[in-house]
């Protein structure tokens, strides 16, 4: 049985040397985030953040959703609020700051959106991402 997995492994990579090229790299997403949508969302890049898509829009008659993926090279401080970005799009700006929660899987997290369009990420509980590149997709109504 072993001789049989250890041939297995050898036709394996054997096919793999000769399937990937010999300078084959790392995906590299710097296409998509050039190709982001920002019109109505603009990412904090100051900071590191960096946007691979948004969709904002009038959600009912009093409120809007926000659907964002985001990306972030580097250590985050999960312990303070994260400033990611900002709503652009004025009429779908809150008219107060509110927190709206979601999770991910077994992590909860928090955007506060303040009454400037300010987008503030927050972790609340659960395994703390040490991935990077840290990217997170988000989806939150809010009342207008």
């Amino acid at each position: 049985m072993k001789r049989i997995i250890y041939i297995a492994v050898f036709f394996i990579s054997m096919i793999l040397s000769i399937a990937l090229p010999k300078n084959a790299k790392a995906q590299d997403h710097s296409k998509a985030i050039a190709a982001a949508d920002s019109s109505r969302f603009s990412p904090n890049k100051k900071d590191g953040w960096q946007l691979f898509n948004s969709f904002i829009s009038n959600y009912q008659k009093d409120s809007a959703q926000v659907e964002l993926i985001l990306q972030h090279e580097g250590a985050i401080d999960w312990k303070k609020e994260q400033f990611v970005g900002k709503i652009k799009y004025q009429p779908l700006q809150p008219s107060i700051s509110q927190t709206v929660p979601f999770k991910l899987l077994n992590e909860s997290y928090a955007l506060r959106i303040d009454d400037k369009g300010k987008c503030y990420l927050k972790f609340i509980n659960g395994l703390m991402s040490t991935d990077n590149p840290f990217i997170i997709p988000l989806k939150v109504n809010y009342k207008l």
